[in-house]
């Protein structure tokens, strides 16, 4: 880990899925920078599982920081723009065979905390995000890069015309979001039972 001053970096890489992963290690702090949201596309529906990873990894006494993303249906109507720039990419993930990002709003994540063992809330806040222009960019890049994928070609083609007439919509674009911070401090003595009940 690095610290402040001349510190190590030691960066480890793996796969969450893979339970060997950081096994035995505990920190302080552990930090969750919109991670949950990026697990449905690489270890589809294990958000708790990936939740319960982070949960051992901090040592009693310590905290876990998650940021997260409020999802964008529970924010916007179908019809707004946000949502059709969200819609096609994950239509065209769908049907290229590929998963897509799935977001985890914060009263799930509050829900799980209040059932892990030794965990408790010590704070947590919305605030609001701007998106605009950048964020509609490479929202139709992303559906573009899965249009490309799609195996029969009049709907690969299809996709990649809608993507093209929103790209004149992306240049106004702009909506605020909501983000979160949820800080959850382990007990000092930590319970010797699993982290969810």
């Amino acid at each position: 880990m690095a610290g402040f001053g001349a510190g190590v970096v030691n960066v480890i890489l793996g796969n969450w899925n893979d339970e060997t992963l950081l096994a035995n290690r505990q920190y302080d702090v552990v930090v969750a920078d919109f991670l949950l949201g990026a697990v449905e596309q690489f270890w589809p529906y294990a958000q708790d599982a990936m939740l319960s990873r982070l949960l051992e990894l901090v040592k009693p006494g310590g905290y876990l920081l998650l940021v997260g993303l409020e999802p964008y249906e529970l924010l916007f109507s179908p019809t707004d723009m946000v949502r059709r720039f969200e819609a096609l990419g994950d239509a065209a993930a769908l049907l290229a065979g590929k998963g897509s990002y799935r977001e985890m709003p914060q009263s799930w994540v509050m829900r799980q905390l209040d059932k892990a063992d030794g965990f408790h809330v010590v704070s947590s806040k919305q605030f609001p995000s701007s998106l605009g222009r950048t964020y509609a960019e490479s929202q139709l890049d992303f559906a573009l890069k899965q249009a490309a994928r799609i195996k029969e070609p009049k709907l690969r083609e299809a996709f990649k015309s809608v993507a093209v007439s929103l790209r004149s919509e992306s240049e106004t674009f702009s909506v605020s979001s909501k983000n979160y911070a949820v800080v959850a401090r382990r007990a000092e003595e930590a319970s010797s039972r699993r982290n969810f009940r």
